[in-house]
């Protein structure tokens, strides 16, 4: 890895290069997109105009787009902001109430709160799309392992800065767990249609998060608990192998199999518990019966319920819902 010479690029640019392909954020080691609120949002875009905005990191590297081959900026630090001014620039994004400025342009001040770009008067539109940013791109040599050079990219980049503990633990995992959990998150129906997480879970990595205490589970890793801080350090060295990852697609196959469509009590706590009773179970055909049945016949103080309270991560309470789930397996299984 070397590092290249910064570059300037304005807003307008910016825009033009993130619809082209050239400025991409699928860095595998990114927070998911989402993470701020519409005044964190609104108060970015008065930074443009008002103070400045911290320059972005990037991978540089070559790919093929219309079959050519030119260079590729992926976003390791950065993406948050530049996917609000991009949002902003295509109208879709509206300013919640901010303070004034005086544009630099003409020197006038203006109040463009609750606006969106297009009714920015003029001056401001000038004065926004011609922003500078800088780019400060490393760019892989022969050898470079680009998954390693991201993660540690990140994770140098945010030493102290805020940043969910879960997506942090994600980000220490091995490359090959981290693109497991990347792929479930993204495209697996459990996760995209099923399961239910609460307001602000995406931004804190939760669902990040269950599928790593699933894999934990299923592969009877030995942790402290099943709280970020020890998933962290777990997957810091544990390899998991192809064996663990396969149990796991097969296990959240069975639960979206069953539970086609979105499904309160599907939650971060009960998914890898319920994934853990399928391999237990050696992935028996009546357990997508059982889950339908628990998910509406469910009480709450019942032997799985009662272990839940406040879905704390102690690994008693964890093994409690495993333990619990169980047996109620295995008392509908006796009246069947």
């Amino acid at each position: 890895m070397k590092r290249v010479s910064p570059f300037n690029t304005n807003i307008n640019q910016m825009v033009s290069m993130i619809d082209k392909g050239t400025i991409v954020f699928d860095n595998p080691y990114q927070r998911p997109s989402g993470q701020w609120k519409n005044v964190d949002e609104s108060l970015l875009i008065h930074s443009v105009f008002a103070f400045f905005i911290p320059g972005a990191t990037a991978i540089k590297e070559k790919r093929i787009i219309n079959e050519k081959e030119v260079n590729v900026y992926s976003i390791a630090d950065g993406k948050q902001r530049m996917t609000t001014l991009y949002k902003f620039k295509k109208d879709q994004l509206k300013l919640a109430n901010i303070p004034p400025f005086v544009s630099d342009i003409d020197g006038e001040e203006y109040d463009i709160s609750g606006m969106k770009y297009s009714e920015l008067p003029e001056a401001a539109k000038n004065e926004f799309d011609s922003y500078v940013l800088n780019i400060y791109p490393v760019e892989l040599e022969e050898g470079d392992d680009k998954d390693e050079i991201s993660r540690e990219l990140i994770l140098r980049l945010n030493n102290g800065v805020k940043m969910s503990a879960s997506h942090l633990a994600l980000v220490a995992a091995k490359p090959e767990t981290n693109a497991f959990v990347k792929d479930k998150i993204d495209n697996h129906k459990l996760f995209t249609t099923t399961a239910h997480f609460a307001e602000g879970s995406t931004i804190k990595s939760e669902p990040q998060m269950s599928v790593l205490q699933s894999l934990a589970l299923v592969g009877n890793y030995e942790c402290s608990s099943f709280g970020t801080a020890d998933i962290k350090t777990l997957f810091i060295n544990q390899t998991v192998s192809d064996k663990v990852f396969a149990e796991a697609i097969r296990a959240f196959d069975m639960i979206s199999e069953a539970l086609p469509e979105y499904t309160k009590f599907v939650t971060k706590v009960f998914i890898p518990v319920a994934v853990k009773l399928i391999v237990n179970n050696d992935f028996n055909d009546n357990l997508s019966d059982f889950l339908k049945y628990y998910v509406v016949n469910n009480s709450k103080n019942d032997q799985y319920r009662k272990h839940g309270t406040g879905g704390t991560t102690k690994k008693d309470s964890v093994m409690g819902r495993v333990n619990g789930l169980q047996k109620i397996y295995e008392e509908w299984l006796q009246k069947q």
